[in-house]
């Protein structure tokens, strides 16, 4: 994977260039010093703050080559210091005004005392100490010790800027938390060769597991390895090898180099945790929210942590396919007030409509986490149940072009969570609810899918709406009117029950009082659960009396005189009856 990915990165250009040009500064106070430590200039980094310039790019730069692979592997052993090299001095502001009595008591970098001292003696004694303490790996490349006199130079430098610190932080009124970056004015160069001093011995996993061919040492990646002293049990205890694979120092520069370019990819301000990297060579240098053709690439998620970035999705995908295999038309079966008709070709757009109308937003937000339920839109503990189950199957579908699972769930799923909607509304204009919404696009995607027995189940629904209106509006009719399939008394059905409910005179009903109809095994007792219903509120029905017969009437005489040939109860048809604008309340 990280092999795959890299071949990818250096397609674009340099690994050390792109995580540059992608490196962005964390919120605090950055300040360039003069190389003879007689002046300086200064930045600040806040939130939503744009940052362009001369300056800004120096101090990028820097920023960069001095940061720490993770906070698990310092310079400073007391974590304090940020920082990897002689030339820069990072960390975290401390107020005493504003800090907590605890963090008083952990010996805090504090710019207005002289103990800030201590810190850059300690900090600097390292990095001298640094090349001997890693010597097994440093000695088998070019990499030189410190300068003891560079330090020394460096080190007073620092020391001396400290009371000029003090007055910028007041200047600028530094929130207590943010950083302090300080970076003397040296050549990139030396900075990435101090950087090299620093990344070298701790760019592996663990050094335990090195080995040496040929003068050339071979290590862990550290790159996507959980392996570490608190988890033993990733070691291959069974086995001639105890770790998965070994790579070369310059390929875990270049693994280290890709996870910060992957860490440092936004959108709109926003860290971006998932994307595409194209196969094919490209004008690209970012990860892509989205293909602009069908074409092969690699596909990722990642998380953010203590750590740095952990891939955890990634597939090679043949073929990433933008659009859909044939354009998508959900048509207005309900026959829904205000419906516009409109044609998706992206995969996207289908994806989106189905996370707004299907699920209530929790889709796409739940492919790598939890569903979190928000006060705006509900969503109950089977709806998260049934997200569970089939988010993998529409990630697999929309985000890496695979069918193979979509199809063979999509008929469970929606009806599932359709279902589950009927607790949530109470609205009395049914046909404008989600709900409604909903079930239409139920039997869009049944047709899309071609899902066998309930491709046409839409088209059919239309036609029984038409059908069954024409019945109802014949006021006198001159034989009795008969249902002719089973299919227009399910939807009768729903039509009736939708109808006497409307006559309630309760403030609020739910609608998953006809939950018992939707459950009844055959037509009889669907006949019972409608004859309940019209017990409890049809006190109020319209009758015409004589020869005249009112739609009501019609609808119930087409009911009860009615035996299905097939006992199997045809939810889909009860919905479509109950969801549809109700032809007795026009």
């Amino acid at each position: 994977m990280i092999r795959d990915l890299l071949t990818s990165l250096r397609q674009m250009g340099n690994p050390d260039e792109l995580a540059i040009a992608n490196h962005s500064l964390k919120e605090g106070l950055y300040i360039l010093i003069d190389a003879d430590g007689k002046g300086y200039r200064e930045l600040l980094a806040e939130k939503d703050n744009e940052l362009t310039g001369e300056l800004y790019e120096s101090i990028r730069a820097r920023d960069f080559y001095s940061s720490l692979i993770e906070m698990n592997k310092p310079v400073d052993g007391k974590k304090k210091i940020h920082s990897n090299n002689i030339y820069s001095f990072t960390f975290k502001y401390f107020d005493p005004q504003k800090a907590s009595k605890d963090e008083a008591k952990k010996n805090p970098i504090n710019i207005y005392s002289e103990s800030v001292n201590e810190h850059i003696d300690r900090y600097f004694k390292a990095l001298d100490n640094w090349y001997n303490e890693n010597r097994i790996v440093l000695k088998k490349t070019t990499i030189k010790p410190v300068d003891k006199n560079e330090s020394k130079k460096c080190k007073e430098i620092f020391t001396s800027f400290m009371p000029v610190l003090a007055e910028l932080v007041r200047k600028y009124d530094l929130k207590h938390g943010k950083y302090i970056k300080l970076f003397i004015n040296e050549p990139i160069d030396k900075y990435k060769e101090a950087s090299d001093l620093y990344l070298l011995p701790k760019v592996f996993n663990n050094n335990d597991y090195n080995i040496e061919i040929s003068g050339e040492i071979f290590g862990l990646s550290n790159a996507n390895m959980g392996l570490n002293a608190k988890k033993p049990y990733l070691v291959h205890k069974t086995t001639k090898y105890k770790v998965p694979y070994r790579i070369t120092l310059s390929e875990a520069l270049d693994s280290y180099r890709l996870l910060m370019w992957l860490d440092s990819q936004e959108d709109n301000g926003r860290p971006k945790s998932l994307g595409y990297l194209p196969l094919e060579k490209t004008n690209n240098y970012s990860l892509l929210d989205d293909v602009t053709r069908n074409t092969p690439s690699q596909f990722l998620h990642m998380t953010r942590g203590k750590t740095g970035v952990v891939i955890d999705d990634y597939e090679t995908l043949p073929y990433t396919q933008k659009d859909l295999d044939k354009p998508f038309r959900p048509k207005n079966y309900l026959n829904l007030p205000d419906y516009e008709e409109r044609i998706i070709t992206e995969m996207r757009q289908l994806e989106k409509l189905i996370d707004e109308v299907l699920f209530n937003y929790y889709l796409v937000k739940s492919y790598y986490d939890d569903p979190v339920p928000v006060m705006k839109y509900p969503l109950s503990a089977r709806q998260t149940a049934i997200i569970q189950i089939s988010k993998n199957a529409f990630l697999s579908y929309f985000r890496k072009s695979n069918k193979t699972a979509l199809a063979g769930m999509v008929d469970r799923i929606s009806l599932e969570m359709i279902l589950e909607k009927l607790n949530q509304y109470d609205y009395t204009r049914m046909e404008e609810t989600y709900f409604a919404k909903a079930l239409n696009l139920r039997f869009a995607l049944l047709e899309y899918f071609e899902i066998g027995g309930k491709e046409e189940l839409g088209s059919t629904i239309n036609n029984l709406y038409e059908k069954l209106n024409e019945l109802l509006q014949v006021s006198r009719p001159e034989k009795p009117l008969s249902c002719d399939s089973d299919e227009l008394y399910y939807f009768a059905a729903g039509q009736l029950a939708r109808y006497l409910v409307s006559l309630s005179k309760a403030q609020a009903v739910k609608y998953s009082f006809i939950t018992p109809l939707l459950r009844a095994k055959n037509s009889a007792k669907v006949k019972e659960e409608l004859i309940s219903l019209l017990n409890k509120y049809g006190y109020d029905r319209v009758v015409y009396g004589g020869d005249y017969r009112s739609p009501f009437e019609n609808l119930l005489f087409l009911i009860t005189s009615y035996d299905c040939a097939d006992n199997l109860n045809k939810v889909d048809l009860i919905l479509a009856g109950f969801t549809a604008p109700n032809l007795l309340s026009k």
